[in-house]
């Protein structure tokens, strides 16, 4: 941070980046990563996530006219702050709002394809810093931050637990304290594979509150549930019911996708 005239700012000296630009390029150069869309070097901005630069350009952010409830795209016709669907206003969901940084479609799908079966375990706490940053209006001052867990045969599978590593990014970078306070109750069917009509009570009371002393921690506390993709919100809202169940004040969702 220098000081302009009167002024305090966070802009760098141009020597320091000249410097950051040239330990990026060393940093590709070395520890090359492919775009996991469409195998060309990635580097820039999407570095992290493991896009180039074109695909990094093509991500589609979730649209502003969103549900303030269930996070569902109305259009784009203008919306007044604060406006829930119809739907939202008949049966009110058990979360404040479902917050998603990017429509799920070419790119982010490769991304998350690339977490959850790909091992590219290093793309969950980018993904969860990105979404931090993207949504920080959106998070609470304090609170706890929760994952949606996988059932524990799926994560023994795959190594690890793609939204807890989500969680813990998203944590680190707005300075909550990331828990599992879920489990599974058992392996459901996973949604990608199944019709809507069944999405929508295949994870019905999928979740329970893990043991003492996870459950303690967040009675009485706000609470943020971090998944990778929404689809028809159907599991983040059982996940939701558990924890309002064991005491949470409220819980507001974050994703890093939301299908249309």
């Amino acid at each position: 941070m220098k000081r302009k005239g009167d002024l305090w700012t966070n802009e760098q000296p141009v020597g320091r980046r000249s410097r950051a630009r040239v330990f990026a390029q060393a940093l590709d150069l070395l520890l090359p990563v492919t775009c996991v869309a469409c195998g060309q070097p990635a580097a820039g901005a999407g570095r992290p996530i493991a896009l180039c630069r074109r695909c990094h350009g093509r991500l589609l952010r979730w649209p502003a006219t969103a549900c303030a409830a269930c996070g569902r795209a109305l259009g784009e016709v203008p919306r007044a702050i604060g406006y829930r669907c119809g739907t939202c206003r008949r049966h009110p969901p058990p979360f404040t709002g479902v917050h998603a940084v990017w429509r799920y479609a070419s790119p982010i799908d490769a991304v998350i394809r690339a977490l959850k079966f790909g091992r590219l375990d290093f793309l969950g706490p980018a993904l969860g810093r990105l979404a931090a940053a993207h949504l920080a209006a959106e998070l609470p001052a304090t609170g706890l931050v929760v994952p949606v867990p996988l059932h524990f045969t799926r994560r023994w599978r795959r190594g690890y637990d793609q939204a807890q590593l989500i969680a813990r990014g998203l944590a680190q970078a707005a300075g909550l304290r990331s828990v599992r306070a879920l489990r599974r109750r058992g392996r459901t069917r996973p949604q990608s594979r199944l019709p809507r009509a069944t999405r929508l009570i295949n994870p019905a009371d999928a979740f329970v509150p893990r043991a003492p002393p996870w459950q303690c921690r967040i009675a009485g506390r706000e609470v943020v549930l971090v998944d990778d993709v929404v689809t028809t919100g159907a599991t983040v809202r059982a996940a939701a019911h558990c924890l309002l169940r064991s005491g949470a004040l409220r819980v507001q969702v974050v994703a890093v996708a939301r299908a249309m």
